[in-house]
């Protein structure tokens, strides 16, 4: 259960200095990241998702920091996300299954920050593949160099992911191992 506590104890541990540079790393991270897509492949929620993504979730990442992912239902079929939780720079998404022939893919709508920041065009969609095994969620996000982001349809998007199942880089590098808080 994620306490409104965890945000003033991280407040307390980080001087007000520190809290600007790690707004900023973020800042930068987030745009290094960026949204990749516009174009939806779940145009509707249509897949029900998995009861056991909903919680709080905590990472390490490769800095050593800890990152939270809350995942809330906003029905059995869609999911709202805040990553990374309880920061000032969080992100918040509206979560749906896409589920192709070959492969199913999360699909991410990021609608706003913590700071109340609207997204600035229509690139708000990523697309991630996730397991979730012993209480570990494994995240892995559809790198748009493989699958281009100037894909103008629905068909030719589906296309270049049966093209490239092989593709050892159709996902990022940097996948993100979560565990489950209780």
């Amino acid at each position: 259960m994620l306490k409104s506590s965890l945000f003033s104890q991280a407040k307390k541990i980080i001087t007000k200095e520190g809290r600007r540079i790690v707004f900023f790393s973020a800042i930068i991270a987030l745009l290094a990241v960026g949204c990749d897509y516009e174009l939806q492949l779940a145009e509707e929620a249509t897949e029900s998702l998995n009861p056991e993504l909903v919680g709080l979730w905590e990472r390490v990442d490769s800095r050593g920091r800890e990152e939270r992912l809350l995942v809330l239902p906003q029905n059995d079929k869609e999911y709202l996300i805040s990553f990374p939780a309880a920061e000032d720079y969080a992100m918040f998404g509206l979560t749906r299954l896409w589920a192709g022939e070959e492969m199913a893919l999360m699909q991410i709508d990021w609608f706003g920050t913590a700071q109340a920041k609207l997204p600035e065009d229509d690139r708000t969609l990523q697309y991630a593949d996730f397991s979730l095994e012993n209480e570990t969620l494994t995240v892995r996000l559809l790198n748009p160099e493989v699958i281009s982001d100037d894909i103008d349809t629905r068909e030719d998007f589906i296309h270049a992911l049966r093209e490239n199942l092989e593709n050892s880089e159709l996902f990022r590098k940097d996948e993100m191992r979560f565990k489950k808080v209780d």
